[in-house]
């Protein structure tokens, strides 16, 4: 399938794929049945059969599980991937659905991951018990607000990630930014203002309403402005929602 265009730095070299103009707002979801669990890597990531596209490997669209064995991700990284091994073992008929952009650049299909036994969408379901965070990256942004009060569920109930005694102290996306000695690159909006900030002030806008750009082009396709500053960096109030 086509997708737009992403930019991407691979070994320090700059890679285009082919371009189709497609609106955030387009209903480009394509639904996968007969499909079968094969394995569980981690909180949102799965091996399947047979495959879509030449591809066997999911990774769940617009959540971000801790990353296994990272030193600020244990044992939330575990826990997230053995329930999500409770609520797909191996050979669970499921249906994977994508949206706009297909795959990512390791040619796994993103996807919305459904139970087929009780259509239980298991990426809303990891956020629900605190076991990923919303991670939407335009234009994949389908279930955005209900996958948000998924999350502010177990936010407010304390679960998984979320518990105040012993909370999640980086974002998976924080961490491997760290480990991998990149700074932030995606322009990120808040949903609700439809206001966009620098990629380093991403901690500007709320957790629950961030919506990450691949640039500020692809934010204002979107519909979406530059958030304003004044002359000493400051951003206006205005631009940002309550959690």
């Amino acid at each position: 399938m086509l997708t737009r265009t992403k930019r991407m730095a691979m070994a320090g070299c700059a890679a285009a794929l082919l371009t189709v103009s497609l609106a955030p707002s387009a209903l480009a979801e394509t639904s996968y049945t007969d499909r079968k669990v094969e394995y569980v890597n981690d909180g949102d990531t799965l091996q399947f059969y047979p495959p879509i596209s030449g591809s066997k490997s999911v990774r769940f669209l617009n959540i971000d599980s801790p990353e296994m064995d990272g030193d600020t991700q244990e044992p939330w990284a575990t826990e997230s991937r053995d329930h999500l091994r409770g609520l797909l073992p191996q050979h669970t008929p499921i249906t994977i659905t994508t949206d706009v952009e297909e795959k990512d650049i390791y040619d796994r299909v993103l996807g919305h991951v459904t139970r087929d036994s009780d259509r239980l969408n298991t990426n809303r379901e990891q956020l629900r018990m605190g076991h990923a965070v919303t991670y939407v990256i335009w234009p994949n942004q389908a279930h955005f607000e209900d996958y948000r009060t998924a999350q502010k569920e177990a936010q407010d109930n304390g679960r998984g990630i979320w518990d105040p005694a012993d909370p999640l102290t980086e974002l998976p996306f924080e961490y491997r930014l760290r480990v991998n000695e990149r700074v932030p690159d995606k322009p990120v909006g808040d949903w609700f203002t439809k206001k966009y900030v620098d990629p380093a002030d991403y901690d500007e806008v709320h957790v629950n309403n961030r919506i990450f750009f691949w640039n500020e082009s692809d934010a204002q396709e979107a519909g979406f402005s530059k958030c304003p500053q004044d002359s000493s960096g400051n951003y206006d109030s205005s631009c940002f929602s309550a959690g």
